[in-house]
């Protein structure tokens, strides 16, 4: 989740027909295979890079382990950054809190708001929308 903006719950319900890594930019595929999606703007493509490409190339089934239940895979990376010191007292270091961290980058990057809103699979403001038409 660290560099893809993704919910704890498509990381558990990743099937191996989600992960794509033999194309010329290796990427996961939010859809609807074995599960149902949040909203209308959650089906997407979610490029792979660095330490996430490693992951993936690591896991390419992806977390079979965990697709009953997201709050357990949560649990997990929690209890991992935890042990590892990675959690720094800030509470917002939690597998979730990954996902607000990679808005937080794009946010200080200058990202436009519709593409920080495609990326996290959320709809954009009514006034980013408006503006985005003019």
């Amino acid at each position: 989740m660290v560099n893809t903006g993704y919910r704890p719950s498509e990381a558990a319900g990743l099937l191996r027909e989600h992960i794509v890594l033999d194309a010329e930019v290796p990427y996961i595929s939010i859809k609807p295979i074995g599960r149902q999606l949040k909203n209308a703007h959650s089906r997407r493509k979610i490029p792979l890079v660095g330490v996430c490409l490693k992951a993936f190339r690591e896991h390419p089934n992806g977390f079979p382990r965990y697709r009953a239940n997201s709050a357990t895979l949560s649990a997990t990376v929690s209890k991992y950054l935890r042990e590892k010191g990675l959690l720094e007292d800030m509470p917002e270091h939690t597998m979730y809190g990954l996902r607000h961290s990679f808005e937080d980058r794009m946010l200080a990057a200058g990202f436009d708001e519709r593409i920080r809103a495609t990326c996290l699979a959320t709809p954009c403001s009514a006034s980013a929308t408006a503006t985005a038409h003019h």
